[in-house]
Parts: C-alpha cells; sequence; structure tokens
C-alpha cells in the first residue's frame, strides 16, 4: 500500500484529523521545537522577506517562521486541501502567514520571487522528490535558502528488548507509511542535483520516554493491521494498551534521528 502521507487527499477526512493532532503534538516537543530555531537562526533574517513553505499540514512549522520573520510574507503550501481548514484555525490572527492548497511541483509563484523555501518533514513521503527541488530552485532568488528538515526512518526504534511486540509496528510504519527510510542519506545530493550548494547539515536525536510522541507508530499500524484481517481487534488495542503502559511507565522508549539541510542557490556574478 502506499504511505498515505503521501497523498493526504486519498486519505479521508478522518485520517488527516488525526494527523493534525499528531502533527501539532511533535512539533510541540521541545527538541521538535528547537530543530526549528536552530535551522531559522541559521538564516539571516534580515534577508528574507518572503517564505515559502511546502507541505505545511497544519502550519506549525509556518506559525514558527511568521513569529521569527515578522516582516515576512509567509506562504504555507499544501496540497491536502482537507488540512486547510484546521490550518486556518490555528493561524488565526497571524497577519503575515496565508494558507493555500498548491502542488509544491507546480507553485504558480514567479521566477526568482523568493527568499527560503522549507520542506519539513516532506521528502520522506513522496516518491521522487526531484521536481519539489526543482520547483524550489525555479522560484528562489539568486542566493536564496533551501532548508530542508527530514526523518531518518532507518534508524527509528520502538524496542525495548529482542523480540519487542511495539518494535514490529515500528517496521510496519516504516513499510507502510514513509516512501524512503533512507532520505536523509541522500540529501545532500538531491539538494546538489537540483543546483543548490549545500552550507550546513546536521543531525538531531528525538527520544520519546514518557508521552504520545510516537503513538501513531503503532495507532496507524495496528488500526491498518487490523482492517487488512492480519491480526485481531484484541492484539490491536493489546499493543495500544503496552505503549500506553511503558508510557506512564516512563519505561518507554522511542528513537528516531532527523537531519536539517541547509542549502543556497548560487547567487550570480
Amino acid at each position: 500500500m502506499a504511505d498515505p502521507f503521501s497523498n493526504m487527499s486519498a486519505a479521508g477526512d478522518d485520517f488527516i484529523a488525526v494527523a493534525v493532532e499528531a502533527l501539532e503534538r511533535r512539533a510541540a516537543e521541545p527538541v521538535m521545537s528547537a530543530a526549528v530555531d536552530r535551522y531559522l537562526e541559521a538564516l539571516p533574517k534580515a534577508q528574507i522577506k518572503r517564505v515559502v513553505e511546502i507541505g505545511a499540514g497544519s502550519g506549525p512549522v509556518s506559525r514558527r517562521i511568521a513569529a521569527w520573520a515578522p516582516a515576512a510574507d509567509v506562504l504555507a503550501t499544501e496540497p491536502a486541501a482537507g488540512f486547510l481548514p484546521h490550518a486556518r484555525a490555528l493561524a488565526e490572527g497571524i497577519g503575515n502567514l496565508r494558507f493555500e492548497t498548491r502542488d509544491g511541483t507546480a507553485l504558480g509563484l514567479e521566477d526568482a520571487s523568493v527568499d527560503l523555501v522549507v520542506l519539513h518533514t516532506v521528502l520522506s513521503h513522496v516518491p521522487d522528490p526531484a521536481p519539489l527541488l526543482d520547483e524550489a530552485f525555479r522560484v528562489l532568488r539568486n542566493g536564496g535558502w533551501l532548508v530542508i528538515f527530514d526523518g531518518d526512518f532507518s534508524k527509528g526504534s520502538l524496542a525495548s528488548f529482542p523480540g519487542d511486540p511495539l518494535a514490529a509496528c515500528q517496521v510496519y510504519f516504516q513499510q507502510n507509511f514513509v516512501v524512503d527510510p533512507f532520505i536523509c542519506g541522500q540529501l545532500a545530493e538531491i539538494a546538489r542535483g537540483a543546483g543548490f550548494e549545500t552550507r550546513d547539515f546536521w543531525m538531531s536525536p528525538r527520544v520519546i520516554r514518557d508521552d504520545d510522541g510516537m503513538i501513531i507508530w503503532v495507532q496507524f499500524t495496528t488500526n491498518m493491521m487490523r482492517d487488512r484481517g492480519q491480526i485481531g481487534p484484541e492484539l490491536a488495542q493489546g499493543l495500544m494498551d503496552e505503549y500506553a503502559r511503558r508510557r506512564d511507565a516512563g519505561t518507554l522508549l522511542g528513537f528516531q534521528a532527523y537531519a536539517t539541510l541547509i542549502a543556497q542557490k548560487h547567487a550570480e556574478g
């Protein structure tokens, strides 16, 4: 089955509602908000007047960018129209931020008209990143900036012991809800292929011990297994209960690494 995150419009309103909750919860984690702050602080804010986020979802990153650069015009684009009512409600009162349904491979913007393009947890869910990077290159001015932030699902884990049943959920999530779990190792090559020069790259750990930060790895996968007839409802509920038991006891160990790449379009001259 194709990754539902790669075509959220087809996934349906119920899936989008759960995804909004998960995106907002993840964005609120201190380590994740610090990750956004770190890449924003690495950029020359005074030079950035027009920003585009591609694949904004419910908009937590766009809201943070709008607060970071209140004088900038921030356009948050999202191909799945079902996200927009949620995103607009959450961004109410933020005057320099707007949300529009647009295809990230055809933004409908003028050439060289943007100072910063952000792709935050997008590329691991698309079959071919190249058209998105080509479009980012086209709309960016010479000297403009690209930020890619994404999860390395190849190194994710929910296991605490050999044969841990929660590890099966992590593997199933990687197989069914991610297009390319190895995307982080390819970011520099993908950016170079589109014409960008990488200026910085780093990895950040995300550790979940006592909250629901990775519950979707269990929730989405057990629902899918149950709906496919692969497991019964009792086991599906049991795996959810086991996640909750470890969460409440503080013995849960969820791990994921995230990559940040900052690149620049060649400046003329």
